[in-house]
């Protein structure tokens, strides 16, 4: 996507004054803009200005386009897929309007208590492959959190698609199994290195997200004839994402260096299970 994005409507027609914040992260800043009429309710993603950012928006339409296209309004395992509606969308600012989709953050309703049916983890899979397939590049930063589902409706939806930095990309990593080994890498770092601060307050959900990520996981090795290769490439690409977590001042540094330890000793453990997995099937 080169030329100048488009999308159905200007930032100027949102109504300012039904603006609220509801998030605040490292990339950007996340508002609920309500309709006047009724319809559909409109997510603001504001980008923080960083090197790269102008990319950032780019690869996340683009993302959020093949999506659409792949699996929005698919059924998968009983499960329907939805994917947000790209609104409006601003380069300078960068900023990115979205129809709001249905659900709650799989991490928000684990740690609630809800443990997530096998079925979820099969659609989950599905869509992966298919973009993997199709575009052959990454989801992006693959986390439990752009991962959203409303049980009740039994709906999935992805947000925040598209790789945030080329640091996604692993370049120095094996490519056998690549695009799918990089977002599966990403989500074992993630869950692994969050979980070291969730198991003071809710041990109980530490091991539910393992859990369905390990469920996920061997879906997707299930499919290869080297499971065991492909296991061992995505356990290379969460340990390069480990090894990054670090920086911060004095306190903050020793935190990280703490938590990456802790999650490299989780992440050998799992390894060992995945790859036991991949070889009994």
């Amino acid at each position: 996507m080169n030329g100048p994005l488009t999308a159905g409507r200007s930032f100027d027609e949102l109504p300012r004054e039904r603006l609220r914040q509801i998030s605040q992260g490292g990339q950007a800043t996340v508002s609920l803009v309500s309709s006047p009429d009724g319809g559909d309710e409109i997510i603001v993603k504001r980008f923080r200005m960083a090197p790269g950012v102008e990319a950032a928006l780019r690869e996340e339409v683009a993302a959020l386009e093949r999506l659409r296209v792949l699996v929005d309004g698919a059924t998968f395992f009983d499960w329907t897929i939805r994917i947000p509606t790209v609104v409006a969308v601003s380069e300078r600012p960068p900023s990115l309007a979205l129809t709001r989709v249905p659900g709650a953050p799989i991490d928000t309703l684990i740690q609630d208590g809800w443990v997530p049916p096998p079925e979820l983890g099969a659609a989950l899979a599905e869509v992966f492959q298919r973009y993997w397939q199709t575009s052959g590049r990454p989801l992006g930063d693959v986390n439990l959190t752009n991962l959203m589902c409303s049980p009740e409706t039994r709906q999935l939806a992805i947000i925040d698609p598209g790789l945030p930095s080329d640091v996604f990309e692993l370049c120095d990593e094996d490519r056998r199994f690549y695009p799918a080994s990089r977002d599966l890498g990403c989500l074992v770092h993630q869950v692994l290195s969050t979980n070291v601060s969730l198991h003071l307050k809710r041990r109980a959900s530490v091991a539910a997200r393992l859990e369905f990520v390990r469920h996920l996981i061997r879906i997707c090795v299930r499919a290869e004839q080297d499971a065991p290769g492909f296991v061992a490439e995505i356990g290379a690409c969460a340990a390069a994402h480990l090894a990054r977590v670090s920086g911060g001042g004095v306190l903050q540094s020793a935190w990280r260096r703490a938590v990456r330890g802790v999650a490299q000793r989780a992440l050998a453990e799992e390894l060992v299970l995945l790859r036991r997995a991949a070889t009994c099937r």
